[in-house]
């Protein structure tokens, strides 16, 4: 009998060891792929910050062939990505950036820094998107506060069309409860367009479920799954891995 696959992929997370402020060895990064598949995860896209990558771009690539070795055969894979913070530099060298896109999809994951320099933030976007033709993915505004953090700024961001990613602990209240009814406000009016973990320890990925059933709750199955897992699948294409247990 085939069970359902919740999740599939799993577009931004910190599970690369070594590299940022997530995983800390091979030890914990094969913990957070063992609880991502079991959270019904296939591929997870590793997401380290670029600012890190900048400092130490072999540790990375050789980092994420170690464990691209490891796991191989399993039913869960890996792919490379970036999280891009938006800064002043980007306007220096823009059209670098497609070699940091969402594995060879490209489709950039841009933060936006936890600050109120919002229209700058706006400009620099758009030149990015208009001037250099870069597809775009907002990873978790809402968490940016009073700068990006609230509900005309982010409605503002999808009209322009970008896409918008919103995490599970976003939804479940781990970044508070201002935080939370952001997440709700996006779901509720259908401005998401994926969810993922962000994860940067194992237990991120036991949110899942219950962030799912909050969605279905906010909105319906159908919305639901388009977050957690068809979008997510289009999105990749055929670098994703889908895998149904008995």
């Amino acid at each position: 009998m085939e069970r359902k696959v919740l999740v599939v992929v799993d577009l931004h997370s910190h599970v690369l060891f070594g590299i940022d402020d997530g995983a800390r060895n091979m030890e914990e990064s094969l913990e957070m792929i063992e609880a991502a598949e079991k959270a019904g995860i296939r591929t997870i896209v590793a997401t380290p910050h670029l600012k890190n990558y900048v400092l130490a771009p072999e540790k990375t690539h050789e980092n994420y062939r170690m464990l691209a070795e490891k796991i191989k055969g399993d039913n869960i894979g890996i792919i490379l990505g970036f999280e891009i913070m938006l800064n002043h530099l980007l306007e220096k060298a823009p059209d670098v950036l497609g070699k940091y896109d969402v594995g060879g999809t490209g489709y950039l994951l841009i933060e936006i820094p936890y600050t109120n320099y919002r229209e700058q933030s706006f400009k620099m976007l758009d030149d990015l998107l208009r001037q250099y033709n870069y597809r775009i993915i907002i990873a978790h505004p809402e968490r940016m506060g009073s700068g990006f953090g609230h509900k005309k700024a982010i409605s503002r961001l999808r009209k322009m069309g970008f896409l918008i990613q919103v995490n599970t602990g976003s939804i479940l209240g781990f970044y508070g409860e201002g935080t939370r009814k952001l997440a709700k406000y996006v779901i509720e009016n259908g401005l998401a367009d994926f969810v993922a973990s962000d994860a940067h320890r194992a237990e991120s990925y036991s949110w899942h479920e219950q962030a799912y059933a909050s969605v279905v709750k906010w909105s319906d199955e159908a919305y639901a799954e388009r977050l957690f897992r068809e979008n997510g699948r289009k999105l990749l294409g055929n670098k994703w891995f889908l895998y149904y247990g008995e």
